[in-house]
């Protein structure tokens, strides 16, 4: 269940990606961005653990934050995923 989650997260993200530089002030770039969000993504549903579940939380919150190109919904889905993992567990 997990992994589908995480993965997809990274699916949405993926296809939602857009090349506009909007959020340029306290944000890395878009390829940047992606490459955290994918590395701790896969670093969570690999091995959940008390850090790489924080890890995970910490690059998809940002992720809410900058990501670009994306709609108000596919924006609610990443937050649901961010409040239905319980990084207390691990």
């Amino acid at each position: 269940m997990k992994k589908l989650l995480l993965l997809s997260a990274l699916l949405i993200f993926t296809c939602s990606s857009d090349d506009d530089n909007s959020n340029t002030d306290a944000c890395p770039a878009q390829d940047a961005l992606l490459e955290q969000f994918e590395a701790a993504a896969v670093a969570f549903a690999d091995s959940p653990s008390s850090t790489t579940c924080p890890a995970y939380i910490s690059s998809l919150e940002l992720f809410i934050q900058c990501g670009e190109g994306f709609t108000p919904s596919e924006l609610e889905q990443f937050e649901q995923i961010v409040d239905t993992i319980d990084c207390s567990i691990y």
